[in-house]
């Protein structure tokens, strides 16, 4: 369970961490330094608001910050004030979000590690539901493991062609596994890597690993790195137990979806309209 502290030579008792704790467990004492309230602390979600949003520095919270808190990580300070001058204009997230699009051609280059690690780390922001963090990621990253994917998905596409009575699209799936085995690549479109979110099966997990997987593309593309969500793959991993097998996902987790990653093998030179729904009456 997190304790929660409030350094009082800091503190200037403004009540903007009791204000801002979701689940209402810190209040002023008769000195009116924030503590917490002892029976609701079990209820503590780790989530750091009131460490995020103290202007002064006097919050702590064992395992985000405090006298005696670990960092998060060996080469990172465990709550680094935040830098505003670094921060995208909006112009510049617009430009972001509009130019994104879905890669499909990819060079032979693969991601290094280190620009994939700082992906991944970027990713560790991404919200989810009562800050559970019960997500983790599955790289598949090499030619060897590529090529064993791709038989695996094409045997996945058959078996669901054949006995799942549920297929959308049986005859789609069956030309799939035709065209990997005549050496096209329909499941991968080349992508000569893919991150994969496995989460645990839990209220909101599908919704945490689409945040994630979100967060995953527009950083990947903020760092010069195209991405294609990979539909097929997330369709047949979860209805075909070999895929699990191979990607490690256990008892009490799924597949969440995919990202096939690269550096583009093109990339786009003009932003294109977007169709919008018409309005409602």
């Amino acid at each position: 369970m997190p304790i929660f502290k409030a350094d009082e030579a800091k503190c200037r008792k403004d009540g903007i961490c009791g204000k801002l704790c979701p689940m209402l467990i810190i209040k002023d004492n008769e000195q009116k330094f924030p503590e917490a309230v002892e029976n609701r602390m079990p209820s503590c979600i780790s989530c750091g608001h009131c460490v995020a949003f103290c202007p002064h520095g006097a919050s702590c919270l064992e395992g985000i910050t405090g006298a005696g808190a670990a960092p998060l990580r060996d080469d990172e300070a465990a709550t680094p004030r935040i830098d505003r001058a670094l921060l995208p204009g909006a112009e510049q997230v617009s430009a972001l979000v509009r130019s994104r699009r879905s890669t499909r051609s990819f060079s032979d280059k693969p991601v290094p590690k280190e620009l994939l690690t700082k992906i991944l780390r970027d990713c560790d922001w991404s919200p989810t539901a009562k800050n559970a963090r019960a997500l983790r990621w599955v790289i598949v990253n090499t030619p060897e493991q590529i090529r064993k994917l791709g038989d695996l998905l094409a045997d996945a596409a058959d078996y669901a062609a054949e006995n799942d009575p549920n297929a959308a699209y049986p005859e789609i799936y069956r030309r799939l596994a035709a065209s990997w085995r005549k050496g096209f690549d329909p499941f991968m479109r080349g992508a000569k890597q893919l991150a994969v979110s496995v989460v645990k099966k839990a209220p909101f997990d599908m919704s945490d690993s689409a945040i994630a997987l979100t967060y995953f593309e527009l950083v990947a593309h903020a760092n010069g790195v195209g991405c294609c969500w990979a539909g097929y793959f997330t369709t047949l991993s979860n209805s075909y137990r070999p895929l699990y097998e191979f990607l490690g996902v256990g008892d009490g987790e799924a597949v969440g979806g995919g990202q096939m990653f690269g550096h583009p093998g093109n990339r786009p030179s003009a932003i294109t309209a977007r169709r919008r729904p018409p309005p409602q009456a």
